[in-house]
């Protein structure tokens, strides 16, 4: 899994907020100075109590590729606690708001 250093990474928009944190359009600059257009970056709170499980989570998520999972790039670390996942960009924005708003057909 990919650690990125916070002076990598570029918020530009305030795209989404949840339970977890907020949801930002940014950037991240590898070490080529080649940057990943588009990215979700998810802007975790401060009072997530089980860092040790989130990271966890974030190991296995980014292992998994498949065309129907959000792609998990990296994370970054602030202290030894994940401050912001780096995922694919989703332009028809988050999955339930996609959901609700989609005509049904029956």
């Amino acid at each position: 899994m990919n650690v990125y250093s916070e002076n990598k990474i570029s918020l530009v928009k305030q795209v989404g907020k949840g339970e977890f944190g907020e949801v930002w359009l940014g950037s991240v600059t590898q070490n080529n100075f080649k940057n990943i257009q588009r990215v979700a970056i998810k802007k975790l709170n401060n009072n997530i109590i089980n860092n040790n499980e989130l990271f966890e989570e974030a190991i296995l998520l980014s292992e998994l590729n498949h065309a129907n999972l959000v792609k998990l790039y990296g994370i970054c670390l602030d202290e030894n606690r994940i401050k912001y996942l780096i995922l694919e960009y989703m332009n028809m924005g988050d999955l339930l708001k996609y959901l609700r708003t989609k005509p049904k057909v029956y």
